[in-house]
């Protein structure tokens, strides 16, 4: 039997992921978006929940002014994050507890942000009952709560396949053998039922496909995913339900191109959302619109609705960051109502107005009055932001202060990050000082940032890079295809390096990464 923690796979690490939802400056625009006032995202005490490897909550304790707290039951995940957190100075408190007994501390301050990332579905129902204890008794008022989840209704055709592969892992899988092994085995196992002819999967084509794209996947995140005992897809309404009992409020998604109905939606689906007064009632149906299966929601312990003026005053004050070459941004947005055009005569000269002076930071308001863009309405500048944001092009900033103030740390964990790319794939991203969160940065490109730090000429970059790589056994993929001969992967370094510092390397330079 593996070694199961309240049914919670234990017994392999999970995968080193960041997720910039978390990041409180990302939060903070959220509310502002849907015109919610929450409670002081500036300085915030912030209280991650299941930090897995600790990524997001190492990046966001070096790239953000605040207060940081995380508990993880998981002792080899909480190791890791506080060697990140040491390597930026030491900037989090980090427990190994289990949520319960974390809950039971008697050192716990009033928090300002709960946040929980791939938690929720995956822990059992006292686990979830002690979240919702822990917002009750220790989240501020006007202080926001954090949750993701599989949802419904397009988890629901998932269930009995996942059933499957955990009941095969609990019954049928040999002692001794390791968590990759096992998944293979569920994994073979399901593949002979859908051979064997079986109605589920034939009256339920879409969950053969689904299990043809999750065949692939990397088998740490099948073991986390799929092999817990209490994975529970949940509607809406019932999580909604749940924390009420803690005071809290639906804010919105953590996405905001989600915030935009008519981005995702078909005339009759907005039509019909039109007629529905009740809030919980209309986010139930517009899952069942979109068949929605995961979400990222947003709560506030007490939301305050802004008035309009105060939003478009708090909105025109916001700084933003261009984070994409302007000519890697696409122009239209692929949906499930569809493919859209984005509206050029704001697009192009809001992506120039980004763009100028190498990415600078620019408030809304310096960007309304960009030639090209007087003119338009200040509601479709913010819904541009709002969707560039959404698909990750466009970041809120900080001050210039909390910039000053956290540029070192950010410097010294980049640094460690940057260092452990010469060893292995891992970690793929640095932290921005300029953002408060994390940006992607592919280990080749991590090389060559270290190459630069240590002045390195650049032309010396793709030697060191392709040397690197090699050396720890690393191979390069060129179309699809693992190449290892040396000569060729150092060709494709090469023009991969000259691209990085034509397009990349004035970008990471403005988020203060260089």
């Amino acid at each position: 039997m593996s070694n199961w923690h309240d049914g919670y796979v234990t017994d392999i690490d999970y995968t080193y992921g960041y997720f910039r939802e978390l990041a409180p400056a990302q939060l903070s625009l959220v509310l502002l978006n849907r015109a919610i006032e929450g409670n002081g995202a500036a300085t915030p005490r912030y209280l991650e929940l299941g930090f897995g490897q600790g990524v997001s909550l190492a990046i966001h304790a070096a790239a953000c002014k605040g207060e940081f707290w995380g508990t993880d039951f998981h002792a080899g995940h909480a190791a890791n994050a506080r060697a990140l957190v040491a390597a930026a100075g030491g900037h989090a408190r980090i427990f190994d507890e289990s949520f319960d007994t974390f809950a039971a501390r008697g050192d716990l301050p009033e928090f300002d942000v709960i946040a929980l990332h791939g938690v929720w579905s995956w822990i059992s129902p006292e686990q979830r009952a002690s979240i919702v204890d822990l917002a009750r008794r220790r989240l501020a008022p006007g202080g926001i709560f954090y949750v993701s989840y599989n949802a419904m209704p397009g988890c629901a055709p998932m269930q009995p396949m996942q059933h499957l592969m955990t009941l095969h892992n609990r019954l049928a899988s040999a002692a001794g053998v390791g968590i990759p092994k096992k998944i293979d085995d569920a994994v073979g196992l399901v593949r002979a039922v859908i051979d064997a002819g079986a109605h589920y999967f034939q009256f339920n084509p879409i969950v053969a496909a689904r299990f043809e794209k999750l065949a692939t996947r990397n088998r740490t995140y099948l073991a986390h995913e799929f092999l817990g005992e209490h994975w529970q897809p949940m509607a809406f309404a019932d999580v909604q339900t749940m924390l009420e009992a803690a005071k809290l409020g639906f804010a919105g998604s953590a996405d905001l191109s989600d915030h935009l109905d008519s981005l995702h939606l078909h005339p009759e689906g907005l039509a019909l959302l039109a007629d529905i007064d009740s809030p919980v009632l209309r986010e139930t149906v517009r899952d069942m619109l979109i068949n929605r299966q995961f979400r990222i929601d947003v709560f506030v312990r007490g939301p305050r609705a802004m008035s309009i003026l105060q939003r478009h005053a708090a909105y025109l004050a916001t700084r933003f960051i261009l984070v994409t070459p302007p000519a890697l941004v696409p122009a239209t947005l692929k949906t499930i109502a569809g493919e859209l055009v984005f509206e050029q005569a704001i697009h192009q000269p809001l992506l120039a107005a980004l763009a100028d002076n190498n990415h600078a930071v620019k408030s809304l308001a310096t960007l309304r009055a960009w030639p090209g863009l007087q003119d338009k309405p200040l509601e479709s500048l913010i819904q541009a932001i709002a969707v560039l944001n959404g698909e990750g092009h466009v970041l809120p900033a900080q001050s210039e202060a909390v910039i000053d103030r956290v540029r070192d740390r950010c410097t010294a964990l980049n640094e460690s990050l940057m260092r452990q790319a010469c060893y292995r794939k891992r970690i793929g991203c640095l932290a921005s000082p300029v953002t408060g969160a994390g940006i992607p940065v592919k280990r080749i490109e991590q090389l060559f940032l270290l190459a630069h730090r240590g002045s390195m000429p650049m032309a010396q970059w793709p030697g060191f890079a392709t040397a690197t790589m090699l050396a720890n056994g690393g191979a390069m993929k060129i179309n699809g295809e693992s190449i290892t001969d040396p000569k060729q992967v150092l060709m494709e370094t090469t023009r991969r390096a000259e691209a990085f510092i034509a397009d990349r390397l004035p970008i990471l330079a403005s988020l203060g990464i260089v």
